[in-house]
């Protein structure tokens, strides 16, 4: 499955994949050794939670390995009415007239309560390429809600 980033948050990506290869594997690494320095692995839970953090560690490597393969880099444009990661924009719901201030992001970056909504989320993949004055219907936790577009606050940021 295609993971839209932007090129600087795929060289951060990459920056902190090469940071879990070859320095956290050799802080867990001395953990584990250090670990067993202590004897008996059978009762030991210094080796148990070096052993736990190696797993995680592994599993995030893998799952960042997986994201870099997968990337497609979006290309930034200077336009000040499309909407696309990066942008700033204020929308209006319909429904309830409350207006909302979102930052459409790429993989990673998403926080709700911060207005940060990814491209891969319903709401993003709604409001992806739109532009003002355009109305938008998104499904969010099974209710459809239509949004109308009213400006773009900052572009490509």
């Amino acid at each position: 499955m295609p993971v839209y980033l932007t090129r600087d948050d795929y060289e951060k990506l990459k920056e902190e994949l090469r940071y879990l290869k070859e320095v956290k594997r050799k802080e867990i690494a001395e953990k584990l050794r250090e670990a067993v320095s202590y004897g008996d692995i059978s009762e030991n839970a210094a080796y148990d939670a070096a052993t736990e953090m190696k797993v995680d560690l592994e599993y995030k490597i893998q799952e960042l390995e997986r994201i870099l393969e997968n990337a497609i880099i979006i290309k930034e444009t200077q336009s000040d009415n499309i909407i696309l990661p990066g942008t700033t924009f204020e929308a209006t719901n319909l429904e309830t007239k409350k207006k909302y201030v979102f930052t459409l992001v790429t993989y990673g970056s998403a926080n709700p309560f911060e207005g940060k909504i990814s491209i891969e989320s319903p709401l993003g993949k709604t409001f992806m390429n739109k532009r003002i004055g355009d109305i938008v219907e998104a499904e969010v936790n099974g209710k459809k809600i239509k949004y109308k577009i009213n400006k773009i606050i900052k572009n490509n940021g």
